[in-house]
């Protein structure tokens, strides 16, 4: 195995640990959570929809083959940690798990993309 893959494959599962974490957090929906949910001004029933759609992602940024849907998958957890810097920073949070996170996102597109063939993409 050769570095670029490795570093992937770390990274990768790096961003699904994070994301599973968060997938449990929003699905036991504890009070302390739904507490931090109301502070920025969301609706209750998101983490019902959110922790379901990030336990998905995570499965799909795991398999290990290429595809269009991987994409989907990339663009999907960037918005979400996009989202989650604009609201931790409102309410003036610690943003280093959501920097740390999205650096790690971007380095896995990054190294998923060099080492993705284009025709696999049709």
């Amino acid at each position: 195995m050769n570095l670029p893959k490795i570093l992937y494959w770390i990274t990768t599962v790096l961003v699904a640990a994070l994301f599973t974490f968060s997938a449990k957090m929003a699905l036991e929906a504890s009070p302390e959570y739904m507490e931090m949910w109301k502070g920025f001004g969301y609706p209750d029933y998101l983490p019902a929809i959110m922790g379901p759609l990030k336990a998905l992602a995570v499965i799909g940024l795991l398999i290990p083959r290429t595809s269009f849907l991987k994409h989907w998958v990339y663009a999907g957890l960037a918005f979400d940690l996009m989202l989650a810097i604009l609201a931790h920073n409102a309410l003036g949070h610690d943003l280093t798990l959501q920097i740390v996170g999205t650096v790690l996102l971007f380095v896995s597109y990054f190294l998923y993309m060099n080492k993705m063939e284009f025709k696999s993409l049709f």
